[in-house]
């Protein structure tokens, strides 16, 4: 049986998941929206609905899930800090949540992050050893590659540029 993946896309307006096989096939995509408003508990339950569907029948075979979410967040503790555009995510281990919930495996990294990682390994930056990558949409953020590898620095909250002050 083919392993399967989860790729979630956690925003401020709208929550998107995906069914996934490795290296980036997509066989479906759910999108819904995210309610911020209503606060963490409810988004939770919005993002297990979300990749529960995504997978539907082949739920047995997706060995894990990854989620891109807002930052500034810890992502090897898979800790939101302070998304400014989900109110409540203050300090919310989004990893140990979902994972429980989910009893799969659960990756977490900053959105923006894993843009840039994705526009250098399948977009316009292929090939690109060095590359900036800027996000603007219900939040900003920005990911940066050097020496091709994703900079995340030493608490991963590099290339954080949506939560400069700048007077």
């Amino acid at each position: 049986m083919a392993k399967h993946y989860i790729v979630v896309d956690l925003g401020g307006t709208q929550i998107r998941a995906a069914l996934a096989t490795a290296p980036n096939h997509l066989h479906q995509t759910i999108r819904v929206e995210t309610l911020a408003h209503q606060g963490p508990d409810a988004v939770l339950q919005r993002i297990e609905d979300a990749i529960r569907q995504a997978a539907g029948e082949a739920w047995t075979s997706v060995a894990a899930v990854g989620i891109a979410a807002p930052g500034p967040l810890d992502p090897w503790r898979g800790i939101v800090f302070d998304a400014p555009n989900l109110p409540g995510w203050e300090n919310l281990p989004l990893k140990e949540r979902l994972s429980s919930r989910l009893d799969r495996p659960v990756a977490v990294g900053n959105d923006a992050n894993l843009a840039a990682l994705a526009e250098q390994r399948f977009g316009a930056g292929q090939g690109k050893s060095h590359l900036v990558y800027l996000t603007i949409s219900t939040g900003i953020g920005g990911g940066v590659i050097s020496e091709g590898r994703l900079f995340l620095g030493a608490r991963g909250l590099a290339a954080e540029i949506g939560h400069m002050t700048i007077e």
